[in-house]
């Protein structure tokens, strides 16, 4: 008995943990822009940003849902996207956050119109940019790349850190798999599922130094 509550009290804590950094992402963004809005900031500017924060709200009560019903089928709510404006916003967002203002961020992106789920959609984009300006040394810059390709479209996020063990590729999906000092491992878990969820696939490619994540969505 001894035994199998500590167990559930270390799945319990696994969870906790999860809950913590999938819900960490957009509430830096919302503290980014707190600390930078103010009272005499022009109101075209202020509109925009009350926008965001509302959304990256949003963004918080969402991801709580997604990760209490962890096991249950992801529920997509598809619009029309485009992907290269959504692709230049997402990564904009990241300016403003804790810890990643001083990141070197491009994007690189074609357009294209895709069917997608932008809120979850967003949600992959946060975790794989923000595991990889976490990797990568202080300065270094980290490449998003969108492209058309086979009818869909295609999404790498590069970086520069020390990459990623090649007995390794094939576990960093698993839920609670992190070598990640303060990592939960749920991160990577919960993107696969948002990607799955609209029959796309993502991997992992990294030889040596620099690892490159990439998103394969496929048109309707």
């Amino acid at each position: 008995r001894r035994l199998v509550h500590n167990e559930r009290m270390a799945a319990i804590g696994h969870l906790a943990a999860g809950v913590a950094h999938e819900l960490n992402n957009p509430i830096a963004i919302i503290r980014g822009y707190l600390k930078t809005m103010g009272a005499k900031d022009d109101p075209a500017t202020l509109e925009e940003e009350l926008a965001i924060l509302d959304e990256e709200a949003g963004h918080c009560q969402r991801i709580a849902e997604d990760l209490l019903a962890y096991a249950r089928p992801l529920e997509l709510r598809p619009e029309r996207v485009q992907m290269k404006t959504f692709l230049e916003e997402t990564v904009k967002r990241f300016h403003g956050s804790p810890g990643v203002q001083d990141a070197q961020l491009d994007v690189y992106a074609q357009d294209f119109e895709l069917c997608a789920d932008p809120t979850r959609l967003r949600q992959v984009m946060h975790n794989l940019v923000l595991n990889a300006v976490q990797a990568s040394p202080q300065g270094a810059r980290v490449a998003v790349l969108g492209r058309p390709d086979d009818g869909g479209y295609v999404i790498d996020v590069v970086d520069h850190g020390p990459g990623i063990a090649v007995e390794d590729h094939g576990r960093i999906f698993e839920p609670f798999f992190s070598k990640r000092k303060g990592g939960s491992g749920l991160g990577l878990s919960v993107c696969q599922g948002i990607v799955r969820a609209h029959g796309g696939t993502v991997t992992v490619h990294s030889e040596g130094e620099g690892a490159r994540f990439r998103v394969r969505l496929p048109a309707p």
